[in-house]
């Protein structure tokens, strides 16, 4: 694990503690592998879906790259000035918001659903190595969205559509499904991040899944 995805993987768990004060996240906190953190006797493995995704993880692709970046002209700022005068900076910027609008323009919910199932059973499958180092396990996983349009979400229901309008991201019944099968699990937090995040929280959204009931769970926390 470089140390980029690590930190990535601490600012998804900072954020939950920033904004959800769960009482068994607020211990002391050990970075490890298999599974990522360790809290006391809670395990928390994190894994992250994007909401964009071709045939690669552009938002991870994006993040990494951004933040290789921002430290390379730190330390090199007068690489900045010299990019910045023959537009490179510019050109650089351009292409990663062109990225993303290709991204959202393109994007399929069948890619997106086959995506977060491959990559939740991948982390499954490896649940009795992350069990043997602690007492009670959660997976903490991250999907980065783009905010929606004016209208919301087109949601399809019982062969029904409508606009919808909701904080961050809706919870699929492909999503639930695979939740369900999940019963090695004590608990699910989903932490829906928005792909240009600047540190303002209020623009995550936390949810907590009570893997004894999980669909009551989710709609008691106001999701769609």
């Amino acid at each position: 694990m470089n140390e980029v995805s690590k930190n990535a993987e601490r600012r998804c768990l900072d954020i939950v503690r920033c904004i959800k004060k769960y009482d068994f996240l607020q211990g002391n906190i050990v970075e490890d592998e298999r599974p990522d953190f360790l809290i006391d006797s809670v395990g928390l493995e994190h894994f992250l879906v994007d909401v964009i995704t071709n045939e690669c993880s552009v938002s991870r692709k994006q993040s990494t790259s951004i933040q290789k970046k921002i430290a390379y002209y730190k330390t090199n700022p007068n690489k900045l000035d010299e990019d910045i005068v023959s537009n490179k900076a510019s050109k650089y910027a351009q292409g990663i918001i062109n990225e993303q609008i290709n991204g959202i323009s393109n994007f399929d919910y069948k890619v997106f659903v086959n995506n977060f199932q491959r990559i939740f059973c991948k982390h499954y499958k490896k649940i009795k190595s992350y069990r043997q180092k602690c007492d009670s396990l959660g997976f903490l996983i991250e999907i980065r969205y783009v905010k929606p349009g004016p209208h919301g979400y087109m949601i399809t229901d019982k062969g029904k559509k409508r606009n919808q309008a909701v904080k961050t991201i809706p919870i699929t019944r492909d999503m639930i499904n695979c939740f369900q099968y999940a019963d090695n699990v004590d608990f699910i937090i989903i932490c829906a991040i928005p792909i240009n995040f600047n540190n303002d929280c209020s623009k995550c959204q936390i949810i907590k899944i009570d893997m004894n009931d999980i669909e009551q769970s989710i709609r008691k926390q106001g999701m769609i």
